[in-house]
């Protein structure tokens, strides 16, 4: 999975409405964009005198986005997941077209 699919499954959930939406597919679902974004901006090994890449600022709020959506599905808030979900889809277009 990548940052283009991750974008795509956040457009899709956002296109379906509350009552559509199945709280056991979405958790998986966003599970999966969560460990995207938490291996993009994780730490990674950099060879002797590679400079340090720099995290997109963008990247960093989608994925705190996303574990907040996930944590108002499992509190059963349906429409706060979709906002959250919303924000994070911003943030990883903005960070898709730098």
């Amino acid at each position: 999975m990548q940052m283009e699919d991750v974008e795509a499954l956040l457009r899709t959930l956002l296109s379906k409405g509350s009552s559509e939406i199945d709280v056991g597919v979405v958790t998986e679902q966003l599970q999966k964009c969560f460990a995207v974004l938490r291996r993009e901006t994780g730490f990674k090994r950099i060879a002797p005198g590679e400079p340090v890449p720099l995290l997109s600022y963008e990247l960093v709020q989608a994925k705190d986005s996303v574990e907040t959506a996930m944590g108002a599905l499992a509190a059963g808030d349906v429409a706060a997941a979709r906002e959250r979900c919303s924000t994070a889809l911003s943030h990883v277009q903005r960070a898709l077209r730098c």
